[in-house]
Formats: structure tokens, sequence, C-alpha cells
């Protein structure tokens, strides 16, 4: 299985010089195998030292990054060398030109790059030396801090040590804002983008289905058209909707569309309504949103979810378990029912769409869109019943009482250009 490491480094460090005693201290950190990770050294009982120089050894896989390294405030006014050895330590030394007096607080920070092959060891600080203005040198004892290299699965969100329904459930139920129990965070963002979204939803049903977080090696369904989709920009790939007309007083739906040259499985984004719109729930306190069928692939297994989050966003999630895409390139792609407000002013009214991602089975290939903004325009014509907010509906487009596109409506009560008709 792939597996994720990181490592946690801790210690206390003590230096020990008579009656001049200091104390360098490296806070706890960690980091995961292939990122880089921060200590930081800090300074107690500085006993008026200028200088302070120390080599620092690491277990194996570990390394400093040299031109990362920085002063602390503790050494605000001194001159930082760092040069790794022939034995593999790093030497530091850290001067004033002026004699200035090292003080109290964070001496150092030094990022540490986590290679492949870390394994739990002991790092220290040796051959410690300070020096005061009087350019005595003073030796100092020798000390180490543990580093310790703790394993997870990738996916396996619960660490229960299985890739499974409920890691995919997991994740779906952290990205709408629930966070289950015991979630492990950093094994839920398989894509190492240090977020958890959509694509990281898709990868965790590609390694429960194939093994991996990229979906099957190769897909003899798609064409090298389709294959060479990944080039595609987040300006070819997003959700909008176009500028509409409503009615105060009233019931709506709402169309989202989706542009795409990419083949995308999922996505998601937040939805900000403006005041007087309110979303319609069902009989068990759902929001009324729902996948259009014209784009749904033969035998679709996509789910969407929705909820609100505590700024008020209604937080739409789409993905399909399976190596599913939407068909077409442009079209409707979901809905939501709302209702408008009968006191709703007059005139323009901002909604914005924020954090659009769509992702194809690769998740690799992500698209981004930070925000997208449409205009829904409101009149006071004392309307009631449903209306639809899209403006380019023509003549024979039929919504059922959910507010569900319908291409051959049958006998029964829908919505033709925002008004109820009846068929026999």
């Amino acid at each position: 299985m792939n597996r994720r490491i990181y490592i946690v480094i801790v210690g206390l460090l003590a230096l020990i010089g008579g009656a001049n005693a200091q104390t360098l201290s490296v806070e706890a950190t960690e980091g995961k195998v292939g990122e880089q990770a921060t200590l930081t050294v800090s300074l107690v009982d500085a006993a008026a030292a200028t200088a302070l120089q120390f080599n620092l050894s690491l277990p194996a896989n570990v390394t400093v990054n040299e031109s990362g390294c920085a002063l602390g405030n503790a050494a605000k006014n001194h001159t930082l060398s760092v040069n790794k050895m022939n034995n593999g330590d790093y030497l530091f030394v850290m001067y004033s030109m002026d004699f200035t007096a090292l003080t109290d607080g964070t001496l150092l920070t030094i990022p540490v790059n986590i290679g492949n092959g870390a394994t739990t060891g002991n790092g220290n600080l040796n051959t410690v030396r300070s020096a005061k203005s009087d350019a005595i040198s003073q030796q100092h004892q020798n000390a180490s801090f543990a580093v310790n290299v703790v394993s997870y699965i990738l996916g396996d969100i619960s660490g229960d040590g299985e890739v499974d329904v409920s890691d995919y459930i997991g994740v779906a139920n952290f990205i709408m804002g629930d966070t289950p129990e015991g979630f492990i965070e950093a094994a839920a963002d398989v894509n190492k983008d240090k977020l958890v979204d959509v694509s990281d939803y898709i990868g965790v049903a590609n390694i429960i289905l194939y093994g991996n977080i990229y979906g099957p090696v190769a897909n003899a369904s798609r064409s090298a058209a389709q294959m060479e989709n990944s080039n595609s920009s987040a300006s070819d790939n997003l959700i909008y909707i176009e500028p509409f007309k409503a009615d105060a007083n009233s019931q709506a739906t709402v169309s989202f569309k989706m542009k795409n040259t990419a083949d995308i499985r999922g996505f998601q984004f937040d939805l900000y309504l403006p005041k007087g719109i309110s979303v319609v729930k069902d009989a068990k306190n759902r929001i009324k949103g729902l996948l259009a069928n014209e784009r749904k692939p033969e035998g679709d297994q996509h789910t969407l979810t929705l909820s609100k989050q505590q700024d008020g966003a209604i937080r739409f999630l789409c993905a399909s378990m399976y190596d599913e895409t939407f068909t077409g390139n442009d079209g409707e792609i979901a809905t939501l029912t709302v209702n408008i407000a009968e006191n709703m002013a007059e005139g323009d009214h901002p909604i914005l769409l924020k954090k659009m991602k769509l992702s194809e089975t690769n998740i690799g290939n992500c698209y981004e869109t930070e925000s997208r903004l449409a205009t829904i325009t409101i009149s006071n014509n004392s309307a009631t019943g449903i209306r639809q907010l899209a403006t380019d509906r023509d003549s024979e487009t039929y919504y059922n009482l959910q507010g569900q596109r319908v291409n051959k409506p049958a006998k029964g009560v829908f919505i033709k250009n925002g008004k109820k008709v009846m068929m026999k």
C-alpha cells in the first residue's frame, strides 16, 4: 500500500558550562516524507555570549535546507554561517562583528527536508562552543534529541489499516464541514497539496477501486483527443450561472452550468446567495439541489451533496466513485430550488461562486477558479408559484415540481416558462 511518513522531532538540549550555563531547546515539529519540516532552536540563559557554534547531525535521509536557515530575535544583530561537512554534519556559526550579546528567545530556524527512507533515530548538537567579547571560548556538553517516525496508509483517514468506503464517506463529510472522530487529515490529503477537497475525494475512491490515487493506468474507452485534455486550463473548465431575472415572492429553480474541455469526474464550489433568497429543503431537511440528467454518463453513479457552511455559503460536492465523467462540453450540470422573499428589493443582486474546483479521474489534473460572479435581477410583479431563472430556456423546456428539467413530460403538473401547466 502507499504509505506516508511524518517525523516528529522533539527534545530539550542542555549545554552545561559551569557558572555560565546556557540551554538550547529544540521545539517539537513534524514533517511528511517528501516535504519540509522546521527545527526551531531557542536559547535560555544566554550568559552574555556574543558568538555560538555547534555541529548538527540528523538521521539518515533528513537534510538541512542551508539557504533557508534564518536567525531569530535572540541573534537579530548577528551573522549566520551554515556549512555541510565531510562527515554529513552541518556546522552552524553565529557571531557579531560589534560583539553584541545573544539574548534569550528564538536563536534560529532550520528547515529540514524529509527524504524517502527516513526512519526513527536521533539527532544531536555536538562540538558546541560559545565566546564572549573577550574572545575566550567555552566548550559545552553535547546532547541529543529524539526523531520519531510514524507511518500511516494514504487514504486511511480512520487509521484502521485499510482504505475502504468508510474513508471515502469520511473525506466527503470532512469537506462538507462535518469532521469524523479520529480523522487523519494528512492521510486524506492524497494529492499532497495541503488541502482536502474534491480531488482527494476522488483519489480515495481510486485507491479503493484501482489501488492508486490516479485511477486506471490505461482506459481504452477514452480517445486520444480526450487524453490530451490534461493541457486544459482553469478558464476552460468552470461552473457558472448566467445573468437571470426573477420575481419577488416566488419559488424558483437556479440553473448551474458547466463548461469543460477536460473529462470532469467531480466538482465542488461554494454558493453565496444575496439576502432575501433562501434555499428550499425537503422533508428530511436536506437542501434541494439536483444533478441535471442531460450530462450524466450512461449508468451514472454520481452523487451530489449540499451543506450550509458557517459563513453562510452552500457547499456543493459532486463526484462518482467510479471512473465516470460528465458528457458534453457545456450545459446544465445541476439545479437548486430557492425562495425569493416578498420584500426583496427590485434591481440587480450579486450571486457569487467561490472555491471552485473541477477534477478529472487523474487527480493531478484539477482546475481551480477562486470566484465567479453572476447577477439576478429582481422585479416586483406580485407573481406567485415556481419561476424559472435562466434566460436561455426555449418554449419547449419543462421542469417538474421538484425543479428537475424534463425532456418529454408525461401526465401531471409541470413548469413551462415560469408557469404551471397541466399535461394530459
